[in-house]
């Protein structure tokens, strides 16, 4: 009987920390070329409002929003906030300074939030 109960326990806490490490998968990838500057993430749910927060602080508000879903948009770039993933796209070639600096931030903020570390940056050219 020992033995069942310490197999039942055993087997509880492995299914316990694999469910945890499942719920705390963060994905994140920025793609910044000449002609476009792209965000996606996915995240555990539990953060979707802290996100949220800060996509708001930062795009203002959504133009385009219900319960499950929140959008941003210009003529320049379109973002997206679905449940737990985030996709945002930015054509560099519509524009401004101000907002590829905003996307800039943007990310900073978002890898600050999710504690993503940031990517190293090569080395400038003299």
């Amino acid at each position: 009987m020992k033995k069942y109960i310490l197999i039942l326990l055993t087997t509880w806490c492995s299914l316990v920390t694999f469910a945890q490490s499942i719920t705390e998968k963060i994905k994140f990838s920025v793609k910044d070329n000449n002609t476009e500057y792209s965000i996606r993430s996915s995240f555990p749910a539990e953060r979707t409002e802290r996100i949220r927060s800060v996509l708001e602080g930062m795009l203002g508000e959504a133009s385009n929003s219900s319960a499950s879903e929140s959008q941003w948009a210009t003529t320049a770039y379109s973002a997206k906030l679905l449940g737990n993933r985030f996709e945002a796209f930015l054509d560099k070639k519509k524009a401004t300074g101000h907002q590829i600096a905003l996307f800039e931030k943007l990310t900073e903020k978002l890898q600050e939030e999710l504690k993503q570390p940031k990517p190293p940056q090569p080395p400038k050219q003299p």
